[in-house]
């Protein structure tokens, strides 16, 4: 801050304004940050980092051109949590985000639904690419996990709904029942659906 003052002006006058403008730019500084950090938790899993459902239903309501949407589920997730508790499982959850965020590209949208669900947005990708992403999902969700001491192992289901021209919040639920049949197919399946915007 810089302060311009008639040279008769008593200091301690000085002293006070500098005083004032300094508390006032602190609370705006503050409460500037508060709402970025309200901002992003309202868009944002508290756990992992990830986009939120929410999140995910915004980029989906704004997508344009086609692509797919990734539905998966872990494998093995539930003996983690029932061997070393809820903090281990936690620790997976952390881990498998970061790995399936290393799997897409900077624009693409990795959230987390809920639980061990997740669901990723791949813009502009055709079918072999799709496909490609999918691959390395399973690939790299099933390396171990180091928890400190102890070594698990989780996997991944995948469900993928993929449409060249658009997607829409249908897809969404396409991505689910595909996932359902992966699931039921057994540990580490994909299993794909076409899906057509409902507008």
């Amino acid at each position: 801050l810089t302060l311009w003052t008639r040279p008769v002006v008593n200091p301690k006058l000085h002293e006070f304004g500098m005083t004032t403008a300094k508390v006032r730019v602190e609370l705006a500084l503050r409460f500037t940050e508060q709402q970025a950090a309200l901002q992003h938790a309202a868009s944002h899993d508290l756990l992992t980092g990830l986009a939120n459902r929410g999140a995910l239903v915004d980029a989906l309501d704004g997508q344009v051109g086609g692509g797919a949407l990734l539905y998966c589920d872990l494998d093995r997730f539930k003996p983690v949590n029932d061997s070393f508790g809820h903090g281990a499982g936690d620790d997976v959850l952390k881990v498998v985000g970061e790995r399936l965020a290393s799997c897409v590209r900077a624009g693409d949208v990795v959230a987390r639904m809920g639980g061990d669900e997740f669901v990723v947005l791949c813009r502009g990708l055709d079918r072999d690419g799709v496909e490609a992403v999918a691959r390395r999902i399973v690939g790299v969700v099933s390396e171990p996990i180091v928890l400190g001491a102890t070594t698990v192992e989780v996997g991944a289901s995948v469900g993928v709904a993929y449409d060249a021209v658009g997607l829409d919040r249908g897809a969404l639920v396409a991505a689910d029942g595909a996932l359902y049949e992966a699931k039921s197919a057994g540990r580490g399946g994909v299993r794909w659906v076409d899906a057509s915007p409902s507008s």
